[in-house]
């Protein structure tokens, strides 16, 4: 209740005396989790999903909000476990496949893998957010020409995407640079 009214201090205090009388109950540390991302308090977050994963390790969503937690708290590494976890519990998660696909980009890791992980989220989902991810990885790849065609994809499905029209601009411009 003190959640949906707003009123995260009174509601994180009462998760944690909750936890403390019984700390078997996962959803007080799901519940705990999320009053802790609203608040920016990371390291509280990540104590409260990893304990959460403890109780469900074979959920790849609790993975997923894991590893997006780490990436909030700059903890990269961590976040690469995390979702690779995910992967490897889900092989037909298309989230868990883009969420690490985009990690391994943006820290310019394992790019062949990293293309690897976007192409199969495109194939299991082929959504504007899945081929924009694609493209950043052929992008920070340096190939420009498939970068190009994937958000050209991204922009067949969400047309009045800003964000994909300036990506396909620096896209373009790379390419140009590139001759």
């Amino acid at each position: 209740i003190y959640m949906q009214q707003d009123k995260l201090d009174l509601a994180k205090s009462h998760l944690l005396k909750a936890i403390q009388i019984d700390p078997t109950i996962s959803n007080l540390y799901k519940d705990l989790g999320e009053v802790s991302i609203i608040q920016r308090d990371f390291d509280n977050a990540i104590m409260a999903y990893q304990k959460l994963v403890e109780f469900h390790p074979n959920s790849t969503q609790e993975w997923l909000r894991l590893g997006v937690i780490y990436i909030n708290a700059e903890q990269f590494d961590n976040a690469f476990d995390a979702f690779q976890r995910a992967v490897d519990l889900d092989e037909n998660s298309a989230r868990a496949h883009n969420h690490l696909a985009r990690l391994c980009a943006g820290l310019g890791i394992k790019l062949n893998y990293a293309i690897e992980l976007a192409e199969q989220a495109t194939i299991l989902d082929p959504t504007a957010q899945h081929f924009d991810t694609l493209a950043y990885t052929y992008y920070k790849s340096k190939f420009y020409p498939k970068a190009e065609d994937a958000i050209r994809k991204a922009l067949k499905i969400d047309p009045d995407n800003q964000n994909y029209k300036d990506q396909l601009v620096e896209i373009q411009r790379a390419i140009d640079a590139a001759r």
